[in-house]
């Protein structure tokens, strides 16, 4: 697996699409996509893909308007006897094209491969990662996301190396890691049912989705004071349509929703902090707070939330800002979660004592 390239700095997707490889409308490009950066030959591209005609592979392609961005492949029986054994499948490939690194796309990817692979009964996926520095951002997204190495420490291929064993550092030297899929709740489709391509937009908030934001919001605000007692009952529609009417994506702050299918069904908003000047919090440099982040509760853990806020990351990234902030209510566990996993972790605590 070789996706541990520096990732460079880029403007945010205005368009991301995950679909299955389709061979009839995809293999020319495809073929060149693999030449150029994976097998280094058209020849060697077509053997890479020969086993998806039997079922023993499966590359999903993420598009940005008509370009490929990236793609990912499994391996639905791993070359790793232990894995084979196990019946987990191996990520053996997750490449981003360098144009549009940072944007979200290497999550979005691995959301839908996780997904494919739970859908197909599968309980645990692998994955294999470089140990020298070029791979240091690939272990770091691969730590966020839960993945844990097999026990065996690095291995030159699958061989585990030993105590006083002089080495080359090349890519070969990897290490193994697998992910526990259990928690991701799908409904199993029949093995040869097609499913219907995944179509997840990031793109900046229109005029035309002010209904559609305020509807979220509301249906998100009413959970909360209906789940805690100390939550405030949801403002009106009106009140909330004026709020958002006023946000705005610009230099300091932050506004993008998520579409499946060209439905909106998520939004986050967050702004730029300038340094704190008071008080014993240590924030020296600007940071990124968010205000905002919802998702509808019909289409959760579908890695909707994880998309956006991979894209807030790359666009504080690209403003200057390494620290992103946000609350939230101490009994919402599954949000704080999703947050650790995504290399969040608690600072302040507030504590409330009632009837005094």
């Amino acid at each position: 697996m070789h996706s541990g390239e520096p990732v460079a700095s880029n403007t945010v997707a205005s368009e991301l699409i995950i679909s299955d490889l389709d061979e009839n409308a995809d293999s020319e490009v495809m073929l060149d996509v693999l030449a150029e950066w994976v097998t280094g030959s058209r020849e060697a591209a077509h053997e890479y893909l020969s086993d998806h005609r039997t079922g023993g592979g499966s590359t999903l392609i993420a598009r940005i308007g008509e370009s490929i961005a990236g793609l990912i492949t499994i391996r639905w029986t791993s070359n790793n006897p232990d894995f084979a054994a196990r019946n987990v499948p191996l990520i053996q490939q997750l490449l981003v094209l360098p144009r549009f690194r940072r944007m979200g796309v290497a999550s979005v990817l691995l959301d839908a491969a996780e997904q494919l692979a739970a859908q197909r009964g599968r309980t645990t996926i692998g994955v294999t990662v470089g140990v020298f520095d070029q791979y240091g951002p690939a272990q770091r997204l691969y730590a966020q996301r839960g993945y844990l190495p097999d026990g065996r420490g690095a291995c030159r291929a699958r061989d585990p190396l030993t105590e006083g064993q002089q080495i080359t550092v090349d890519h070969s030297l990897i290490i193994w890691l697998t992910k526990d899929l259990r928690a991701i709740h799908t409904p199993r489709p029949a093995e040869d049912t097609p499913s219907a391509p995944a179509r997840l937009l990031v793109r900046h908030r229109r005029e035309r989705d002010l209904e559609t934001i305020v509807n979220l919001a509301f249906e998100s605000l009413s959970w909360h004071a209906e789940t805690f007692p100390d939550v405030r009952p949801a403002p009106s529609t009106e009140s909330l349509a004026s709020a958002y009417q006023q946000l705005e994506d610009s230099t300091k702050s932050y506004f993008r929703v998520a579409e499946i299918d060209g439905e909106v069904v998520g939004f986050l908003s967050a702004s730029i902090q300038p340094p704190t000047t008071s008080g014993i919090e240590a924030l020296d440099d600007p940071s990124v707070y968010i205000g905002d982040i919802v998702v509808t509760a019909s289409v959760r853990r579908r890695g909707i939330a994880r998309a956006l806020l991979t894209d807030l990351d790359g666009w504080a990234t690209d403003h200057g800002c390494h620290v992103i902030r946000l609350n939230m209510h101490a009994g919402n566990a599954p949000a704080q979660h999703l947050y650790e996993r995504l290399g969040f972790h608690p600072t302040w605590i507030t504590f409330r004592k009632s009837d005094v």
